[in-house]
């Protein structure tokens, strides 16, 4: 997920929120699909946070 954090702990902080990695690692944020890289994440549940600052900011 290149615009995205993915942290997998215990609870989420107030800026993220918790979402189910599918068996074959996709994650839907806010109706877009992405694809993780990370296959030991798969049927796990992970905090996804946003970031929205262009990376040239």
């Amino acid at each position: 997920m290149q615009a995205n954090e993915v942290a997998h702990h215990g609870g989420c902080s107030p800026r993220a929120h918790s979402v189910a990695v599918s068996v074959d690692n996709i994650v839907p944020v806010d109706g877009v699909v992405w694809q993780l890289d990370q296959g030991y994440l798969a049927g796990q549940v992970v905090c996804v946070a946003r970031c929205f600052v262009a990376a040239y900011e």
